[in-house]
């Protein structure tokens, strides 16, 4: 499965679908509309206090620095841009209630992408499981510093 965007009268939108026979797709799971982003250099580093938070507590401080870095500002529980909100503690993007995803750094982060990183489970081979779990950030859009990704992948069962 992949996430494709599709246009309706000039906006975007954003879809999880899966290849069927040949050149067929199946639509799996309306996303939300995709709102575009231009990430700018930030002048703080990532550094999470410690790894000893629990993955998904790192996540959200990947993407809080992620999302400051565009331009949201930190208002306690959210994070907000205009009128699209970052909930801290859900871990989810609206826009007046409705899902959203936000094309970033090539990638789209929304609830869905968030949710893989999470989900994402170790097996025995260190290499796969290494490449699966970048690809997952890559698909999120998020920039992660080696040293951080290293910490993160270390940390998860």
């Amino acid at each position: 499965m992949f996430l494709r965007l599709k246009k309706v009268k000039g906006k975007e939108y954003c879809y999880l679908v899966e290849n069927r026979w040949k050149s067929r797709q199946k639509v799996k799971k309306y996303l939300g509309a995709t709102v575009r982003f231009e990430s700018h250099k930030c002048d703080k580093d990532f550094h999470p206090e410690c790894f000893e938070k629990k993955t998904e507590d790192v996540l959200r401080d990947i993407v809080i620095w992620e999302l400051i870095k565009v331009g949201f500002s930190d208002e306690g529980k959210v994070l907000q841009k205009k009128n699209i909100l970052f909930h801290k503690e859900k871990m989810n993007f609206r826009r007046e209630s409705k899902k959203i995803v936000l094309a970033i750094n090539e990638g789209y982060l929304c609830d869905f992408t968030l949710k893989r990183i999470l989900s994402f489970r170790k097996s025995d081979d260190i290499k796969k499981d290494g490449v699966e779990l970048a690809r997952r950030f890559v698909d999120a859009g998020l920039n992660v510093p080696k040293e951080v990704f290293i910490e993160f992948f270390k940390a998860l069962r």
